[in-house]
């Protein structure tokens, strides 16, 4: 039995890192449709469906099971996705004056303290049964 799974170890590994890619594959397909979804109105058309296109072939890369190409399609995402997101992060940072107006009209300002609550102190009469406890036992 040992001598059978030192033989297979290669075969293995093989299909570990085969079914690796293909979980990564699904996991990427999956945060970009996410992005895509939440930012849609923020990209450009043409980007886009080229990002579209990409998922699509990292889909049909994990599908066919070929490590290589699931490893490569999801380089091409990825390259995809850098242009697409860099390019919603400056747009997002133009279409937000208002926000980086205030944080300057409020920038020497101190925010306010939180209020502090005193602690409540031992009722007396525990304090009393103790020494008295303390007392009898001569301690």
């Amino acid at each position: 039995m040992v001598k059978d799974a030192e033989q297979h170890a290669s075969d293995d590994a093989k299909r570990r890192e085969g079914v690796e890619m293909k979980n990564k594959a699904d996991a990427t397909a999956y945060e970009t449709e996410k992005f895509l979804k939440e930012h849609g109105a923020k990209i450009d058309p043409a980007k886009k469906a080229a990002v579209e296109a990409a998922i699509e072939k990292v889909k049909a890369a994990a599908k066919d099971g070929d490590a290589a190409a699931i490893k490569a399609a999801i380089d091409a995402l990825n390259t995809e996705m850098q242009a697409v997101s860099s390019g919603t992060l400056f747009a997002s940072q133009e279409l937000a004056p208002a926000k980086t107006a205030r944080r300057r009209a409020t920038a020497g300002r101190r925010a306010p303290r939180p209020v502090r609550r005193r602690r409540r102190k031992k009722r007396r009469g525990q304090q009393g049964w103790r020494r008295r406890q303390r007392d009898r036992c001569g301690l």
